[in-house]
């Protein structure tokens, strides 16, 4: 188990099995905390609605659908680390919208 290219080939394998659930077209929800006061706390809170519009090596781009309710869209987008309007975020973080919390 300490071998490394042992666990470079579970890696591997696990994120394909993870990237395996989602597919172009699903429906994403995230909590996003966002506005952190000087603590690191965040101030605000909303949930999130994207659907992903392509898939990457351990990662899905997202096109937002919904940003909740009087949500102030720049910092959300800092905090998912949205590049120029490009959203590639990792899978984990985020939950198919039809699945149980």
């Amino acid at each position: 188990m300490n071998n490394p290219e042992w666990r470079k080939q579970q890696d591997s394998i696990s994120w394909i099995n993870i990237m395996k659930k989602y597919t172009i077209g699903d429906t994403l929800t995230n909590h996003v905390y966002y506005d952190r006061n000087w603590l690191g706390e965040p101030k605000h809170n909303t949930v999130i609605t994207a659907i992903i519009s392509d898939k990457a090596n351990r990662q899905v781009k997202i096109n937002i659908l919904s940003f909740g309710k009087e949500a102030n869209k720049d910092l959300i987008l800092k905090e998912i680390d949205c590049v120029s309007g490009d959203c590639w975020v990792n899978p984990n973080w985020w939950r198919k919208s039809n699945e149980k919390e």
